[in-house]
């Protein structure tokens, strides 16, 4: 199984506008909502035990989306 490799950057550095290129590609997006939506959370009074996802797990929802897509 060939690795594939996803680059993102977010509007180079500069967020003036307010519009992340992140939330503009349509399997990034995708693949947020789907990490979110399934995120489990357990409250302790200072936030979820189990953290909040982040870049890195939305990249890899992408990659998992793209992998069975490609099949």
């Amino acid at each position: 199984m060939s690795k594939i490799k996803i680059a993102l950057s977010c509007c180079e550095g500069k967020e003036k506008s307010g519009n992340c290129l992140r939330d503009l590609c349509p399997h990034y997006d995708k693949a947020k909502y789907r990490i979110i939506g399934s995120w489990p959370y357990v409250g302790t009074g200072f936030g979820n035990l189990y953290g909040n996802p982040g870049h890195g797990h939305f990249l890899t929802g992408v990659r998992e989306d793209l992998a069975k897509k490609s099949k």
